[in-house]
């Protein structure tokens, strides 16, 4: 079981100043294209089932969910997960919806430095993507704090992340954000069918 802290920040549109944020910070990047399937679950937000690059022949899904709030940083709250991957789970004869993404993605060690590694052992991951939901148009944009962890520490690399980058953020944008998880954003998709 993996355990995160997050903080997630949607927009129906692109972001003009994230955007420009983003492209000023020193931190080198890397870019990401996959599409994933998630369960069709428009009934609640806790729990979120994906299988990775759409692929119908990957082996096991991933199950994230909630555990608890852990608080909020100006205004938009923090959350406490925990995901685990089962070979023997597959979400494909059921309801799904396939999200491409359009990641870019930097890694944030514990002192708020690039991560020394990938491997996500107590770094701070940010991505800001392009999101196309199957059916939805037009794009939405999401900008993610994910710390991984441990119990003890994932909530204090969050913060830690977050006091460091996001004051350099617009603080209008960071303010009319639409705070949520993936499974909170797409169980919003229901409003909209």
């Amino acid at each position: 079981m993996h355990v995160t802290a997050e903080l997630r920040l949607w927009w129906p549109h692109s972001p003009p100043e994230v955007e420009s944020w983003w492209a000023f910070c020193s931190l080198p990047e890397r870019i990401e294209q996959r599409t994933d399937i998630y369960l069709r679950d428009f009934e609640q937000a806790e729990i979120g089932i994906k299988c990775r690059n759409g692929d119908k022949s990957t082996v096991g899904a991933e199950v994230k969910q909630i555990v608890a709030q852990i608080g909020e940083y100006r205004g938009q709250p923090m959350e406490l997960w925990v995901k685990s991957e089962s070979p023997a789970l597959t979400i494909f004869g059921l309801p799904t919806i396939a999200v491409h993404k359009v990641r870019r993605l930097r890694d944030f060690g514990p002192g708020g430095a690039s991560a020394k590694s990938e491997s996500g052992d107590e770094a701070c991951h940010v991505e800001l993507a392009e999101i196309q939901c199957e059916g939805e148009d037009p794009s939405w944009w999401t900008l993610g704090f994910e710390a991984s962890g441990t119990h003890g520490n994932v909530k204090a690399i969050l913060l830690h992340t977050l006091q460091s980058v996001v004051p350099q953020l617009p603080g209008a944008d960071f303010a009319s954000a639409v705070a949520g998880s993936f499974p909170h954003w797409l169980s919003r998709l229901r409003n909209r069918r």
